[in-house]
């Protein structure tokens, strides 16, 4: 098509010249098909059409039609923000269901600013505080951080790296169940590696040290954990040479936030443990030793889980599964994992957890067992009391390099399983059950902790750390 052809059938163009600003140039429809006429005066605050409700907007860049709806609301913005104010003010939030803009000619209308904004991504809302002090008000408020919550259901995935992988200083990333990456997390100064993630929190050690900190991947906020022992442990003889490991959660009756720290001699000939407790928040100023655990547990990728104000670990006693209660600050009785005899004919899987994780799926404990060339078998704890475990899921095999663990994260709404390849690539699947397949979803890379981010990005004041 030529130059002249594409001037005289504006209709067609993707771009069309800038209109004069404040000034209403036609009609459109944010349709069910998510296209978008930026030029448009009339947009309905709803996709369906039975229930279009039309709300008006001014616009300066002409009609530019987006192939996404999120796209075209951006554009949209972007165009409005030239036009927004920012000198004008409003009045206290009062009981109101969001904050009331002023009204101008100039501006979006209120009820067009809300609707809009609540169909944009949270990482895109947080970059649009920025626009004005108006536009950080309401999108800082928590009622509107609770109904964008609500347009945009699912927890996130939080991925954290190790010192052999350094992304330009980036120490892990939350990722939305597509696979974008809805936000980087910057490494703090010193810190290598991270340990674990719970509760919305990473927790990373520094470089060369045994300094270790709590991580609000949202905020930045941090809170260092104490340094040295608890004071019985201080001046055991080659206390130095332990490695550490940590995990933390909430108690089960009070939700208090402990850190349970296990102290590993990593020796093979008289394997040895220490176990101690930080409580967030609380009179702690140092770690308070606690009783070690019976027998030896497994301190590697997978090999622990936190449910219900339980620690649970892998344990190298055949098919028992340690578990250590943040509430009461003990060990709990020996829990039996699924009989190795049913688990695999091959005696060494009988006396080892190699091939074994742990995880949590719909508020079960699950013993995974990878048998590499076979399947993937999930394994749910369905009466804790019997210790009755029962294989639901047996996911075809997933051609790996080297010996990734494969932890699974979530169920989506429509049964879906959402799994996470740690230690290898860094692949994000998903497994259908229905018809036993796979899905690949994403590569985030090689990270060696996964955990969930159930809080708002937009209001991340749940977390045990703002």
């Amino acid at each position: 098509m030529s130059a002249a052809s594409r001037r005289a059938n504006p209709e067609e163009d993707d771009e069309v010249a800038p209109k004069r600003p404040g000034r209403l140039y036609g009609k459109g429809r944010l349709g069910r098909s998510g296209e978008v006429e930026l030029g448009a005066v009339l947009l309905t605050s709803s996709s369906s059409a039975g229930s279009a409700r039309p709300f008006y907007a001014a616009n300066t860049f002409g009609c530019v039609r987006s192939s996404t709806r999120e796209s075209g609301l951006w554009h949209l913005l972007v165009s409005s923000v030239n036009l927004w104010q920012k000198n004008l003010s409003y009045r206290s939030l009062g009981d109101s269901a969001m904050p009331p803009l002023p009204p101008s000619p100039r501006s979006l209308p209120r009820d067009a600013l809300y609707e809009i904004l609540l169909r944009l991504p949270a990482k895109d809302l947080c970059r649009l505080r920025a626009v004005c002090q108006e536009w950080r008000s309401l999108l800082s408020d928590p009622r509107f951080a609770a109904a964008h919550a609500v347009n945009h259901p699912g927890p996130l995935i939080v991925t954290g790296y190790d010192y052999e992988w350094p992304k330009h200083g980036i120490i892990g990333d939350i990722v939305d169940i597509s696979g974008r990456v809805v936000m980087r997390v910057p490494g703090q100064e010193g810190v290598g590696r991270v340990i674990s993630i719970q509760l919305d929190l990473i927790c990373t050690k520094k470089w060369m040290t045994r300094d270790y900190q709590l991580l609000n991947p949202v905020t930045g906020a941090v809170c260092a954990l104490p340094d040295g022992f608890a004071k019985e442990h201080a001046w055991k003889r080659g206390i130095f040479d332990h490695e550490a490991f940590l995990s933390f959660g909430k108690t089960r009756l009070t939700g208090e936030c402990k850190v349970l720290r296990i102290l590993d001699n990593l020796s093979h000939i008289n394997p040895r443990q220490l176990c101690e407790i930080f409580m967030l928040g609380g009179k702690d100023s140092q770690w308070r030793k606690k009783k070690a655990p019976g027998n030896i547990v497994y301190l590697g990728i997978g090999k622990s889980v936190v449910m219900g104000g339980a620690v649970y670990f892998l344990s190298y006693l055949p098919d028992c599964i340690a578990s250590f209660d943040l509430h009461t600050e003990v060990w709990s009785e020996a829990l039996r994992g699924p009989p190795s005899s049913l688990v695999d004919d091959d005696s060494s899987f009988k006396l080892y957890w190699s091939h074994f994780s742990l995880a949590t799926l719909n508020g079960c404990l699950v013993v995974v067992h990878h048998k590499m060339t076979s399947s993937i078998d999930l394994w749910f704890l369905m009466d804790l009391e019997k210790g009755l475990w029962i294989k639901q899921h047996s996911i075809p095999p997933i051609p790996v390099n080297g010996r990734p663990v494969i932890s699974p994260l979530f169920v989506l709404d429509d049964g879906r399983i959402v799994l996470m390849e740690m230690k290898g690539e860094g692949f994000i699947r998903t497994y259908n059950p229905r018809s036993n397949t796979l899905a690949d979803i994403a590569v985030v890379g090689n990270c060696v902790a996964v955990g969930l981010y159930t809080g708002s990005l937009l209001s991340p004041s749940s977390s045990a750390i703002q």
